[in-house]
């Protein structure tokens, strides 16, 4: 099934405010939200926080280099719908979906799709959200999630994007400084809510809406991961830039 995520604030503003362009994997599409057009996903409430318009076009099981063994298409295979939606701001959550492949090409299909973006965009306000992990992750154990997100820091650093690092709960803005840091990764434990470990917060967040889910957000999560990007955005020199133009 299809779900439209083309929403806007208001039909009253519609083409008056920031358009707002998502991209991603199942994170961004809203999976396990249990609004039927997936209205709660973290991409709709971000958009509702700052008021921006929005467009979505996540599809799930895919990421830099995972086209769902050739059922799907890659995040640079769909970037025409990037291009026509003429967003003044493009948010693209990478990562996830990439872990088993070989980190030479992830860097390279990084490199690619970022200097695409920038070329397309120069003057939108990119932003780059990392990998999701739906618990703490060892680094030393477990590195290639955090060697993705490392790649993902540099270019976005290169080319004056945001990054959203959920695996520390970080934010940096557009000159690479850290805008907003939380303390901690976005999901935190082992647990879910099926399966209570009393170790994090995976316990009220994953697997809510969906019994035996054990990766992604319920709706709670979603408001939560919304929340956290909005206290960057807040304080970032590049949305100010932004939002000081007429719409």
């Amino acid at each position: 099934m299809v779900y439209d995520q083309t929403y806007v604030v208001s039909k009253l503003t519609e083409g008056l405010n920031p358009l707002a362009v998502f991209d991603g994997s199942s994170i961004t599409e809203a999976v396990n939200s249990v609004n039927p057009c997936k209205m709660l996903g973290y991409g709709r409430v971000l958009s509702d926080i700052m008021g921006w318009d929005m467009q979505n076009y996540a599809v799930g099981g895919t990421g830099i280099l995972n086209d769902n063994s050739g059922t799907k298409t890659t995040l640079r295979e769909r970037f025409s719908n990037i291009t026509e939606a003429e967003g003044n701001i493009n948010i693209i959550e990478r990562g996830v979906n990439d872990v088993s492949y070989d980190i030479t090409a992830i860097e390279d299909e990084i490199a690619l799709y970022d200097s695409q973006l920038s070329l397309a965009f120069p003057d939108a306000l990119n932003i780059i959200i990392g990998t999701y992990q739906p618990r703490e992750q060892d680094e030393s154990t477990y590195p290639k999630p955090f060697d993705i997100d490392a790649l993902s820091l540099a270019s976005c650093i290169k080319y004056g994007f945001m990054f959203v690092d959920l695996l520390y709960g970080k934010i940096y803005d557009v000159d690479g400084t850290v805008v907003h840091d939380m303390g901690q990764p976005l999901i935190t434990g082992t647990g879910r809510t099926w399966d209570l470990k009393n170790d994090g917060n995976a316990d009220r967040f994953i697997g809510r809406n969906t019994p035996n889910d054990s990766t992604h957000c319920d709706d709670e999560c979603y408001k939560y991961m919304a929340q956290f990007i909005a206290n960057g955005l807040l304080k970032s020199e590049g949305l100010k830039k932004i939002m000081s133009q007429s719409y």
